[in-house]
This record gives structure tokens, C-alpha cells and sequence, in this order.
């Protein structure tokens, strides 16, 4: 099942709502001393919670891209897939901006990631020493 289909993010609603569905009915069955039943209880509610958390991971996944895929999530793969495009990992040559500033587009060597970096002497000394990044 795909990370980034629709299948996958229905089937995480649908085990949420089980899961709350199966918590109401159950919660009143609930067995043991008070101790024990208070952690089946906390037990019931924190899968509750853990699906909802789940479903609202992949929808964030599913509109802005964060993981194209499950050996993305989990780092495995090694395919060498580039994330964004950038220049070579590692590298980066420095232009001049605006304001005097230098600006630069780099790519990250473990995570692949390109984005553009902006540094030097800015009109404000309180500012002087700072850098931004923005990702592309």
C-alpha cells in the first residue's frame, strides 16, 4: 500500500473510528482490580490517540510531500532519488545578492535536501553575524 495514495489514508480513518468504536464499547467490560482496569483503559485510549496522530500525519504527508514513499520514511532504499533538485551534495557557490549579501543553493549529504542560504553583512550591525535559510 502506497504512503502517499488514498487508500492508505482511508484505511488510517477507518482504524481510528474502530479504534474509538471498540474503546466506547469496551470500557464498561473492562475486567480485573482497579488498578488493571485503569491501564486497559488508559491503553485503550492512547491507541485511540495514536490513530488519530496517524491520520493526521498522513494527510500532512499527503499535501505538502514530505516522504514520497515507505523506504523514504524509514531511510532505507539507498536508490540515490533525489528529494528536490539542487546542486551536487556538498557543494555550494556563493553569488553575490542584494544588500551585499552572499547567497548560495546547497543540497544536504545525509538527507538530500536542497535549499538556498543567504549570509553576510547586512545595513543593521545588531544583524550582522546571522544567516537565514530557505528551503526551495
Amino acid at each position: 500500500m502506497s504512503l502517499t495514495g488514498q487508500a492508505f489514508y482511508y484505511t488510517m480513518i477507518v482504524a481510528t473510528l474502530l479504534g474509538i468504536a471498540a474503546t466506547m464499547l469496551l470500557w464498561g467490560r473492562v475486567r480485573g482490580v482497579i488498578a488493571l482496569r485503569g491501564l486497559q483503559r488508559i491503553a485503550m485510549l492512547l491507541i485511540c490517540q495514536l490513530c488519530a496522530i496517524a491520520v493526521t500525519m498522513t494527510w500532512v504527508n499527503d499535501h505538502f510531500g514530505l516522504y514520497a514513499s515507505w523506504s523514504d520514511l524509514l531511510g532505507t532504499g539507498g536508490s540515490g532519488h533525489l528529494v528536490m533538485s539542487g546542486p551536487p551534495p556538498q557543494t555550494a557557490d556563493f553569488s553575490r545578492a542584494v544588500g551585499g549579501t552572499q547567497s548560495t543553493y546547497f543540497r544536504g549529504p545525509a538527507s538530500r535536501l536542497a535549499g538556498r542560504c543567504t549570509s553576510g553583512r547586512r545595513r543593521s550591525t545588531a544583524r550582522r553575524h546571522t544567516s537565514t535559510f530557505t528551503s526551495r
